[in-house]
């Protein structure tokens, strides 16, 4: 093993061994209603004041998704691409106790979150791109979206804010939409090019925004990615062996992404 290679599984290694991996940033004190989408998110109101969709472990989507969300999340906050808040939000028993969705009590424990924003209208498709700010926005959203191998894109565009958009669901992203990656998946993924939404860059991103995402995604460290796995809770039962494989699939793919970036603000006129 080269000394770089096993430099960095020592550095996440360490990252999945920390005492306070995982600890939640709220408590749900009230369960409000349920989605009827493909994970089955139930919408509750925290300790904080704040609202959120959270996603169970055990969900139809499996436990995996729930790593997903999470380290797509983290990731997006690392390179600026706009993505919600996803805390991790703590479920005691007795707010399960009667709430069942298709016959299945819920668990306890911890589920990841995201956070409500309202006055929002949600769409599959990037719009809207010479809207305030979106010509940025939608520049380190793609970043995001190359990086970690998006899938089943779904936007808010926040009214109030000049229909400013929003990255949510990131559950089925490292290309799991018809199923769970495997190591051999990602690792012929690490050079190639990953299609863009509607197969082609929506007119009008802002050109230095591109080259901005790009060298976020090119300064993104195995510490960064570390940070990005150990927020997985253990109770999820995702492999540590799972969590260091999309770290490094990460840190291997982002020179691809960057100079694809650049390229394309190179085109823009």
């Amino acid at each position: 093993m080269a000394a770089g290679q096993a430099e960095s599984n020592g550095i996440l290694a360490a990252a999945l061994r920390k005492a306070d991996r995982a600890a939640p940033q709220a408590s749900a004190q009230l369960f409000v209603r349920d989605a009827s989408t493909g994970a089955k998110p139930v919408l509750a109101v925290a300790d904080n004041g704040k609202s959120y969709w959270l996603k169970w472990p055990g969900n139809p989507h499996g436990n995996l998704s729930l790593a997903h969300e999470l380290i797509v999340a983290r990731i997006g906050q690392l390179i600026g691409a706009p993505v919600r808040p996803t805390p991790l939000v703590y479920v005691d028993r007795a707010l399960v106790e009667s709430y069942f969705i298709d016959g299945q009590r819920l668990p306890s424990g911890l589920y990841v979150g995201s956070e409500l924003l309202p006055d929002v209208e949600e769409h599959t498709s990037i719009t809207r791109v010479a809207r305030d700010g979106n010509a940025q926005r939608f520049a380190h959203y793609l970043a995001l979206w190359d990086l970690c191998l998006g899938t089943d894109l779904q936007l808010l565009y926040h009214l109030p804010e000049h229909d400013q958009v929003w990255s949510i669901d990131h559950g089925l992203w490292f290309d799991s939409l018809e199923g769970d990656w495997t190591q051999t998946l990602l690792s012929g993924r690490i050079n190639e090019p990953w299609p863009w939404p509607d197969e082609v860059l929506p007119r009008g991103l802002d050109r230095k925004a591109l080259t901005a995402a790009a060298s976020a995604v090119a300064a993104l460290t195995i510490g960064d990615l570390a940070g990005a796995i150990g927020s997985v809770p253990l109770e999820w039962g995702i492999s540590d062996h799972a969590l260091c494989t999309l770290a490094l699939f990460v840190h291997a793919r982002r020179s691809t992404v960057a100079n694809r970036l650049r390229n394309a603000a190179e085109l823009m006129t």
